[in-house]
């Protein structure tokens, strides 16, 4: 293992002294003009490389038949036409995953996210620095802090879906910071997938020892920094442990989600790491772990040699999305209706409404016995909105919007009330 790790950070030193040194050329991207190293990745292949080239690049290091099996394809995209899924061909991370309190978590999340409970009022927070050594859009660095989330749909209890993710390798986030120290890969972020990149100074470093992370805030100064002594390392056989994280987001008003494969090559797992040090300073993530009352720190994994698949966004299928209900005069009433397929259109764009909307929804499963935020008597979901942003139309009868990832539910019955508020625009046209 000694061998394999003195050669990932020889690897790693040369990425590091490289793409400081090399030249750069601008392309356009995504309706951008972005610099990238001459004769990278990026500059030769645009996304679409012969893979037996990238096989004798010794900078790879590893056999790529996961890669081989996943055939890429030419496909329409927020930033045009480009070839996915991408590659990572090599790869490291450290990953933190911290308890917070649940209600510091939902204040973050957009309904109906829901965070997933790991203990009672506490969920989970994953703070990842990632180096990508070999890839598609050529090499960089990334940090991220996520909330995990319930997999949308699910009814499961908390605890069962924690146990399946952990068992299936597979977990749901939502993604609240990911800078990256490339134009290019800032660029893909945001008008690729509608993710809060930004520009930063990051490094991550794995000796044999140590393990040495930090990122510098907009103005330079400090924001985080990680130091943990590097634990033992095994080697571990190419698709054998394959983990999938999803990241749950909306692109264009609409829910979608984004695969990660993760191929760990050389890796380990501690619960309960000790000698971490995370230190925050001023930076906009010191801020947000703050915000989010991040504490113990409950497992790291140290990934120091991985391969990845970024793959494209795929929308949220019904039932997930918007549920449709019609209310009409006078407020208060209550209303036996199934939930229509597609949301009310708002159909006047410049009206003014002088109300607010308090709605409360009933959902109902039937041959359910009880599953999570079931009412105990009547085994109903109940998911109340006061938003303006709810309202389709003030006219009346009007369509009210309930948003809900409930699978296999319907609506059993809903109820409406008003009160006076500022006069306020409540559509937009669509």
């Amino acid at each position: 293992m000694s061998s394999t790790s003195d050669r990932f950070s020889a690897v790693s030193e040369k990425f590091t002294t490289t793409r400081s040194a090399s030249q750069t050329v601008q392309v356009e991207f995504g309706g951008q003009k972005v610099d990238i190293p001459k004769g990278g990745y990026y500059d030769r292949y645009r996304m679409n490389p012969n893979l037996d080239e990238v096989a004798q690049d010794p900078n790879v290091g590893h056999d790529i038949s996961f890669l081989r099996k996943i055939p890429k394809k030419l496909v329409d995209s927020r930033v045009g036409q480009v070839y996915a899924p991408n590659f990572y061909y090599r790869t490291s991370s450290v990953q933190l995953v911290m308890l917070a309190p649940l209600d510091h978590l939902k204040s973050k999340l957009p309904s109906p996210l829901e965070p997933i409970t790991a203990l009672p009022g506490y969920g989970l927070v994953a703070l990842t620095f990632y180096s990508y050594l070999v890839c598609d859009n050529d090499p960089y660095n990334e940090v991220s802090i996520a909330i995990i989330i319930r997999q949308p749909g699910s009814t499961s209890y908390s605890s069962t879906q924690l146990l399946s993710s952990i068992w299936n390798r597979t977990f749901y986030g939502y993604v609240l910071a990911l800078p990256v120290d490339t134009e290019i890969a800032r660029v893909r972020g945001i008008y690729g997938y509608q993710l809060p990149k930004w520009m930063a100074n990051i490094n991550l470093n794995m000796d044999n020892h140590n393990i040495k992370a930090d990122i510098s805030a907009t103005n330079g100064t400090l924001d985080l920094s990680l130091d943990v002594p590097l634990p033992a390392l095994r080697t571990i056989p190419s698709e054998s442990r394959i983990g999938t994280n999803n990241a749950v987001n909306k692109i264009d008003g609409k829910w979608y989600q984004v695969a990660v494969q993760t191929n760990p090559l050389l890796a380990t797992q501690c619960l309960f790491p000790t000698n971490v040090k995370l230190a925050r300073n001023e930076g906009p993530l010191s801020q947000l772990l703050n915000e989010l009352g991040v504490s113990t720190i409950v497992r790291m994994d140290v990934i120091k040699d991985a391969q990845m698949v970024l793959n494209m966004p795929t929308p949220l299928k019904p039932p997930y999305g918007l549920v449709q209900v019609q209310i009409d005069w006078p407020p208060g009433s209550t209303y036996d209706m199934p939930p229509a397929t597609t949301p009310g259109m708002c159909y006047k764009p410049d009206l003014l409404a002088p109300a607010d909307l308090h709605l409360e929804a009933i959902f109902r499963r039937s041959g359910v016995a009880k599953v999570n935020r079931f009412d105990q008597q009547s085994h109903d979901i109940r998911i109340s909105t006061s938003s303006n942003a709810s309202v389709r139309s003030t006219t009346f009868p009007f369509l009210a919007i309930i948003e809900t990832f409930m699978d296999g539910y319907h609506l059993l019955q809903a109820k409406a009330e008003f009160q006076p508020s500022p006069t306020r625009r409540l559509c937009r046209d669509v």
